[in-house]
């Protein structure tokens, strides 16, 4: 019960992995939705890319044709230490989308060192491979349940902040697991359903399965991250948009005609869609990716110089077709007896 009762402790450091997106006006920065940074490390190299849903990004008609110009200028809002928030520009066309039209998510690398020279950004991104991997996985953590605590980092869309990006945590729990596939929001991948106690602005952001307190499951309560300290929580997945209907018969009726509900109304349900993590892993292992970050390390290999140290050419190995056979027949002449006397 003591137990039941903490309340959630979120590092505020896990805030700095989220971006605004969206579009700088007389008014200030409007903002549409967020967006969350992460990174993976193949061989000695490591690769950053920038995560969201794809309707904030390359949205596209019922048919499947681009609804924008793909040419079209994508900004990104990030804080700084030192200075205003920076707006990073991408270009629509840059972003890698799933394979399947009708799943809302969507990628693009991104080259920390050539956006923020001066290290000023603050900006964490999240590990999801090795030892200090964020992501949720069922085997180190056991399965997720109905009722587990979750929450959200994402923009606040009235207040996204002046002198800094001003993130803020939604926090929820989980009303359905991902069995079946939604109509409105995944309706070709299963999804989870999430409720909240707001909503807008976080169609993109990153959802964390809150481990603590300790549900009654073989876990490990916590899990070293980038961030540097031990952090109670795992990336379990993204927010795809809100859920809403006609629930006009929900609501009391009255006499007074100043408080009849129109049974046209829309409401907000409180239900999010979010798409689960590895639906995202498996843009980031595309094969358009991953050929992307073999031709990146070739490339820095090439150009530092590096060749590897084995006495035999790996290329010149299958030159000769019947060198097995040769070889073989070179060792058998070497260790026949020689004719006494022969001294050749």
């Amino acid at each position: 019960m003591l137990e039941r009762e903490a309340a959630m402790q979120i590092d505020e450091e896990i805030l700095a992995c989220v971006g605004f997106i969206g579009e700088p006006s007389e008014q200030g920065f409007v903002a549409a939705g967020t967006c969350f940074f992460v990174y993976l490390v193949e061989e000695t190299e490591s690769f950053q890319y920038i995560v969201t849903a794809r309707h904030l990004v390359r949205p596209v008609r019922p048919g499947g044709k681009e609804l924008l110009p793909l040419d079209g200028i994508v900004r990104i809002r990030v804080s700084r230490k030192t200075k205003p928030p920076h707006i990073i520009k991408t270009v629509r066309k840059e972003w890698i989308v799933h394979h399947n039209r009708h799943v809302d998510v969507c990628v693009r690398q991104f080259d920390l060192r050539a956006e923020d020279p001066d290290d000023d950004f603050h900006l964490n991104e999240l590990s999801i491979g090795g030892p200090t991997s964020i992501l949720y996985h069922e085997r180190n953590y056991g399965p997720i349940a109905i009722g587990d605590e979750i929450f959200i980092p994402s923009v606040f869309v009235p207040h996204v902040g002046e002198k800094r990006n001003i993130p803020i945590v939604r926090i929820g729990h989980i009303a359905a697991r991902p069995i079946e596939s939604i109509r409105a929001g995944s309706p070709t991948l299963p999804a989870y359903l999430i409720e909240t106690k707001s909503l807008g602005g976080t169609s993109g952001a990153p959802i964390f399965l809150h481990l603590l307190p300790t549900l009654p499951r073989n876990t490990r309560h916590s899990k070293p991250t980038q961030i540097g300290r031990l952090v109670p929580y795992a990336l379990i997945g993204m927010v795809l948009g809100s859920h809403s209907g006609k629930y006009a018969s929900d609501f009391v009726e009255s006499d007074n005609e100043e408080n009849l509900i129109s049974k046209d109304a829309d409401f907000n349900a409180g239900i999010s869609v979010a798409l689960p993590i590895q639906i995202v892993l498996d843009v980031l292992n595309s094969d358009k990716l991953k050929r992307s970050r073999t031709a990146t390390i070739e490339a820095i290999k090439k150009q530092s110089g590096y060749r590897p140290s084995s006495a035999v050419n790996p290329k010149s190995r299958n030159d000769n077709p019947s060198h097995k056979e040769d070889f073989t027949r070179l060792v058998d002449v070497a260790a026949r007896k020689r004719p006494r006397g022969d001294q050749t």
